[in-house]
């Protein structure tokens, strides 16, 4: 699948960069090598819900690799989390969003004024029933956002749109 001398925390660095970047947050395919290459790395239960995403972006998608090795007493664990993280991520676009479009109603924008996002904190995410190093917790944030994202980007696209639009008509008006 990937050559041999690759590293697998590489790997989970350019597929979630890739997603990050919006090329790749509705690919099972990718979400699958994601789950894979975290799987190397020692990060089961991460991966597990990196599967669980790509499930959720294409429900008949059959993977490539190794599915699940986690025992079953362990998946409902996980399953319940990714469920209540979806939730926390998508509340905290929504929240972002609200937080966003206030601003841009009000004639700021983010590459205009230096304190945008002054006033803007993060909220809490659930905590998983296992145990989480740092680098998981990393790990799991950035999967549960970036699909968190491919439900509220084409908004956020729509609603910065509309403010240039506005602030466009306005120019022209003058």
């Amino acid at each position: 699948m990937w050559s041999e001398g690759e590293e697998a925390e590489e790997l989970v660095d350019g597929l979630t960069g890739i997603i990050a970047l919006g090329a790749a947050w509705e690919s099972p395919f990718v979400f699958d090598l994601l789950a894979q290459a975290l799987r190397m790395d020692g990060l089961n239960a991460v991966g597990e819900l990196a599967t669980l995403r790509q499930q959720e972006i294409n429900p008949t998608f059959i993977s490539s690799g190794q599915g699940s090795i986690l025992t079953e007493a362990n998946r409902p664990a996980i399953v319940e989390y990714f469920a209540a993280a979806r939730d926390a991520a998508k509340d905290r676009q929504k929240q972002r969003l609200v937080f966003l479009e206030t601003k841009l109603n009000a004639g700021q924008h983010p590459d205009q004024t230096p304190d945008f996002w002054k006033g803007w904190s993060e909220p809490d995410f659930p905590t998983p029933s296992w145990e989480l190093t740092s680098e998981t917790r990393r790990a799991v944030i950035k999967i549960l956002f970036l699909a968190a994202a491919a439900f509220i980007l084409p908004l956020i696209i729509f609603i910065v749109g509309r403010f240039l639009h506005r602030e466009l008509k306005k120019s022209l008006s003058d």
